[in-house]
């Protein structure tokens, strides 16, 4: 398994002559819940059925206990908290729950998860595409 990445052009605001380059994960598609389901039955016990049981009560306790103000540990994988941003006051006194602008959630992963994500990037490879092949010979060199 690799990470995949295309090259993509964009412009420095400040400069609207310059032309950079930066590398974007490719995403080709995303995994269904369906197919994870039947992934995770076939690598335990337990049938699919069970497997959706599983994850619609961990996503239910998870909701459940995150709006409680609780960082939820996923053990191994990482840990899954709230947060918010808000508007400054000059006081205290006049501080209320309209001045809270947005709430964000936050996946930390574990130094474990961290560690096998960074051995993927050994298996980083560039995007292709059929028709890019001449295109391609140059760039494998760089990389």
């Amino acid at each position: 398994m690799a990470l995949i990445y295309k090259l993509t052009k964009m412009t420095n605001p400040q400069l609207e002559e310059s032309v950079l380059y930066g590398a974007r994960l490719a995403y080709h598609s995303e995994i269904s819940f369906e197919d994870l389901i039947k992934q995770l039955s076939i690598k335990c016990s337990l049938t699919g059925i069970d497997v959706v049981l599983v994850v619609r009560a961990l996503v239910d306790n998870i909701a459940m206990h995150i709006t409680s103000s609780r960082a939820v540990s996923l053990g191994e994988f990482g840990t899954i908290s709230a947060g918010i941003s808000s508007n400054l006051s000059d006081s205290a006194k006049g501080y209320n729950k309209l001045q809270i602008r947005k709430t964000r959630y936050t996946f930390r992963p574990t130094t474990a998860v961290k560690n096998k994500l960074t051995k993927s990037l050994v298996g980083i490879k560039k995007y292709t595409t059929p028709n890019s092949d001449k295109e391609n010979a140059n760039d494998t060199q760089q990389e």
